[in-house]
């Protein structure tokens, strides 16, 4: 019942408070309040894009790659990432994104030029890339041969499978109805 009665004139008191002189400083501390943890909220929610859940798509990356980064990059690789399919090109930005996270390299930096004003890294950067980039095609490449093997397997075991006429397994008589005829016999 105490507790009741202490909500009930906390309210009132709020209320009288809402009303009275002190209202203008509670609302613009209020506002001063709320302001600033939008802020915190945006600048957190940028920093998550950006750093934890990065780019989704290959878009600036190959655009870097066929624009400021073409003098870096062979023309081999050029031609092979501008040939990939939008979601072959995401899965390998993808894949070189993390690639270049374990090696304390950034692909968004790269991409927007961080890397510009320092030629060293810039140089090791994309000579990790390129060579990634052919470890990567040869390791698809495997995968895919191995797929279509999988895929031409099970219609060869169909066909031998229909060749061999095998007879189903005879059921044998139960080693417990064995073992009560041999008692059954034994008794009498």
């Amino acid at each position: 019942m105490a507790l009741i009665i202490l909500v009930i004139a906390a309210v009132v008191i709020g209320y009288f408070l809402a009303r009275s002189k002190y209202s203008d400083s509670i609302d613009e501390t209020t506002e001063k309040v709320s302001s600033t943890t939008r802020s915190w909220a945006d600048s957190a929610s940028g920093w998550v894009n950006t750093k934890v859940l990065r780019r989704k798509s290959a878009e600036p990356f190959q655009e870097w790659a066929a624009g400021t980064g073409a003098e870096y990059l062979p023309d081999d690789f050029k031609e092979w990432l501008g040939d990939l399919s939008d979601e072959k090109a995401t899965d390998f930005t993808r894949a070189l994104d993390e690639y270049a996270t374990s090696l304390g390299y950034s692909l968004t930096d790269l991409v927007e030029g961080d890397y510009d004003g320092k030629p060293a890294l810039m140089q090791v950067f994309v000579e990790a890339i390129v060579i990634y980039s052919q470890e990567y095609r040869k390791a698809r490449e495997v995968q895919q041969a191995e797929a279509d093997k999988e895929e031409a397997a099970p219609a060869d075991d169909e066909a031998y499978a229909s060749a061999d006429d095998k007879k189903p397994a005879e059921k044998s008589t139960s080693r417990r109805k064995r073992g009560e005829s041999e008692t059954s016999e034994s008794t009498a």
